[in-house]
C-alpha cells in the first residue's frame, strides 16, 4: 500500500516522454521543395531511399522513393490530420521519420514551444547540432556537418541516417 501511494506523488516530468512529436507546418520553414537522400543504417543493414519533402504552411508531404523510382512511403500532414500509405513489404515508422524530419529543420521556437522541460524533454541546441534528450537519456542527435548534409544518430531506436541534399526550391 505504501509504495501505490508513493507512486502517485510523482509529478509529469518524472515520467519519460516516449514518443517524438509532430510540430504544426505552419511553424516550419520557408515554403519549399527538398529532394534528399537518406541512407539509414541499423543493425538489420544499410538502405536507401530518395525523399522528396514538400513544406508549405498549412501542409506537409513527404515521398519516399526507392533509388529505381519505386514509391514506398507517402506522408501528409496538415497539423492535426496525418495520412500516411505505406507501399512497401516493410513496416516504415511514418510518424518518426515526420517527427525527426521537423526536429532537424523546423526553427529553434518551434522546439522550445512544444518540447517541454515540464513534459521530461530537455533540449540542447548548438550551432552546428541538435540533441533531444529526457532526463536519463540522450534520444537523438542531428549534426549539420554542411549545409548540404545532415547526420541523425537515433540513439532510442539504435540507427543513424545520413541525409544528403540533391536539391533545394523555395516555392
Amino acid at each position: 500500500m505504501f509504495i501505490m501511494s508513493g507512486c502517485s506523488w510523482l509529478s509529469v516530468a518524472d515520467v519519460e516522454p516516449h514518443t517524438l512529436l509532430l510540430l504544426p507546418p505552419s511553424e516550419g520553414p520557408n515554403v519549399m521543395l527538398l529532394k534528399q537522400t537518406l541512407t539509414l543504417i541499423s543493425a538489420e543493414g544499410k538502405h536507401q531511399i530518395i525523399a522528396l519533402t514538400q513544406v508549405e504552411k498549412d501542409q506537409l508531404k513527404l515521398r519516399a522513393l526507392l533509388p529505381t523510382g519505386q514509391i514506398v512511403l507517402s506522408i501528409d500532414y496538415d497539423g492535426k490530420t496525418l495520412v500516411q500509405h505505406n507501399y512497401s513489404s516493410f513496416l516504415l515508422p511514418s510518424e518518426e521519420i515526420l517527427a525527426i524530419l521537423q526536429f532537424a529543420l523546423w526553427p529553434v521556437d518551434s522546439l522550445k514551444k512544444h518540447y517541454l522541460l515540464s513534459e521530461g524533454w530537455q533540449l540542447v541546441i548548438g550551432n552546428k547540432q541538435r540533441k533531444l534528450n529526457t532526463k536519463t537519456k540522450n534520444i537523438m542527435t542531428i549534426t549539420y556537418p554542411s549545409a548540404e548534409k545532415l547526420l541523425v544518430v537515433n540513439k532510442r531506436s539504435n540507427y543513424r541516417i545520413n541525409i544528403d541534399l540533391i536539391e533545394q526550391k523555395k516555392l
